[in-house]
């Protein structure tokens, strides 16, 4: 009869199967010392002693089984789980958050530059409008206005409703600019939609 360490050195296409007298940190340190590129990828289908189908993971979070898909790279939880934890971290500090980026920013001006020139041939139409705009406030022929919408005076942006139209202009604070671009659940009475 095979020990349960023989059984551990399977094939590499098929998952790792577990016997009772193996342990779920024995079954990664065997895995880890044999196959290394597997470890991540086959241990979380591993429950109950049996394999599941090798194509999906459990998330660790809300504990559902999805495809591979659902994850980015070897990350234990799965996409949607893992943006509303960030979104939970960005909120409970925004200005950590904001001076985390802007030292990004200034250790990686080759990558921003790289990006914002990517968005500008992207949408040359909208980069077209803001100098427009920015042209336009330098020779004074625009003013700068407080935000339609809270009457903030600080960090004023000029929104386009219509990027043909340069000079059609909505005055938005960072803040109301940012809510108005940020797509949100629309709430039913029901619940959500």
């Amino acid at each position: 009869m095979p020990s349960a360490r023989a059984t551990m050195v399977v094939d590499t296409q098929q998952p790792l199967l577990l016997t009772s007298q193996t342990t779920l940190r024995h079954a990664r340190r065997q895995t880890r010392l044999r196959r290394p590129w597997v470890s991540r990828r086959v241990l979380p289908h591993i429950i109950g002693g049996y394999p599941m189908d090798p194509n999906l993971r459990v998330c660790s979070h809300c504990q559902a089984t999805m495809p591979f898909t659902a994850f980015t790279g070897p990350r234990a939880q799965c996409k949607a789980c893992h943006a509303a934890s960030e979104r939970e971290r960005r909120a409970r500090d925004p200005e950590g958050n904001r001076a985390v980026q802007r030292r990004w920013r200034q250790r990686n001006r080759d990558a921003c530059r790289a990006m914002h020139k990517r968005t500008r041939l992207r949408h040359p139409d909208h980069h077209n409008a803001r100098k427009v705009v920015y042209r336009a406030i330098r020779r004074g022929e625009l003013v700068r206005e407080p935000c339609s919408r809270c009457d903030a005076t600080a960090e004023v942006h000029a929104h386009h409703d219509d990027y043909g139209h340069p000079y059609d202009v909505t005055w938005l604070c960072r803040r109301c600019h940012e809510r108005l671009h940020t797509p949100r659940a629309v709430v039913t009475a029901e619940g959500t939609a």
